[in-house]
């Protein structure tokens, strides 16, 4: 099987230029959507931002600077989430309590302030008595399917070899509060002299061609696992897609590579896709040891979780589980499937064409 890059992902060249440049000026601006939903935001490391960049970020946004962090970044320094009706189904929009660094500070609002706090944030030994609730940062939850600019400027840290906590700022332009278009956007950057990323180019997208068919592959950070989708087929068709969930070596799984088990299994699984006409096999990779606390049955449950994502990302609301789940671990309850190996084996039907899944409504 062989892969060729496209659609709106640099090369591996440009990409780099992009990450030195935002390296060394410390800022980008984060683009995403055309037309009316275009939207720009201005992003910083959060480990390396000072009060000069966050005054910047005050300057040319609303005023709201927030800290864009992952859900289990969150969880570990025990940040709540805020729930609302207005956050359901919009990406952007996950936001858990506001906070302050516990030191250092004077009264919170201030640039320097706020960048004490980002850096706070950021940091690995930071604990939840180092921050006052309630302050001046809000915190953004980044979807962990990888949507919206939040989660771009996770990848953007992450790719440049920072850690995944970004101070991230809507663009605005003018005295009236304007959402920056295109044209502002371009302007603003030459002012503020940081590059503009489009957040396609923080993906990576390709093609491969199986033996009955093109597959479409995409790689999505997810919070502890990096995920390759690979879908074939027409997923919003009449056929009801397969979806199969895996976890071993990435070479049998993408690259076709038959030197273990894994190849076998892997081929087996293609060609059960295949022959059904349509489906997507979900390779979950813990590639740099994000995961290595959780237990077996928690990795599998939450693993299962964010595969009812990736589908309605895909557009697929109806499916049947193939094989077992990756992992070793136990089933999750919702998954009442055969265990057995085989790859010909489906789940039963599962169906959340009419939002009935709490997790669709909520991370949707």
């Amino acid at each position: 099987m062989t892969s060729t890059p496209q659609g709106p992902a640099l090369a591996d060249s440009g990409r780099n230029e992009l990450l030195l440049s935002f390296r060394q000026s410390g800022m980008a601006i984060v683009i995403d959507g055309v037309g009316e939903s275009f939207r720009a935001d201005l992003v910083a490391p959060a480990e390396t931002v000072d009060g000069r960049q966050v005054a910047k970020m005050i300057e040319y946004s609303s005023g709201l600077v927030c800290a864009a962090v992952t859900d289990s970044h969150a969880a570990r320094l025990e940040l709540p989430d805020i729930p609302t009706a207005s956050n359901k189904g919009d990406a952007n929009r996950r936001f858990s309590v506001a906070v302050d660094a516990a030191d250092g500070v004077t009264t919170g609002i201030s640039a320097r302030d706020r960048a004490l706090t980002l850096g706070v944030l950021a940091s690995t030994d930071s604990r939840p008595a180092d921050l006052t609730r309630p302050g001046h940062v809000m915190v953004l939850r980044a979807d962990p399917a990888g949507r919206g600019q939040a989660a771009a400027a996770l990848r953007l840290c992450h790719l440049a070899s920072l850690p995944r906590v970004a101070a991230i700022a809507p663009l605005m332009f003018d005295e009236n509060d304007q959402i920056a278009n295109r044209e502002h956007t371009q302007m603003l950057a030459a002012i503020l002299e940081v590059p503009v990323i489009d957040s396609a180019h923080t993906r990576w997208n390709a093609t491969a061609h199986g033996t009955q068919g093109e597959w479409k592959l995409s790689v999505f950070d997810a919070d502890c696992d990096v995920v390759c989708v690979r879908a074939f087929g027409r997923l919003d068709g009449d056929a009801v897609p397969l979806i199969g969930i895996r976890g071993r070596c990435l070479d049998s799984e993408v690259g076709g590579s038959a030197a273990c088990r894994c190849g076998l299994e892997a081929a087996a699984w293609t060609r059960t896709v295949e022959q059904h006409g349509a489906g997507a096999i979900l390779v979950y990779r813990d590639r740099y040891q994000r995961c290595v606390d959780r237990p077996a049955a928690e990795l599998a449950r939450m693993r299962f979780e964010q595969t009812k994502v990736l589908a309605r990302m895909l557009g697929i609301y109806r499916y049947r589980i193939l094989g077992p789940l990756v992992g070793g671990g136990t089933q999750p309850a919702a998954y009442r499937g055969p265990r057995s190996a085989n790859s010909t084996v489906m789940s039963d039907l599962m169906d959340f064409t009419d939002g009935s899944d709490p997790y669709i409504q909520r991370a949707v």
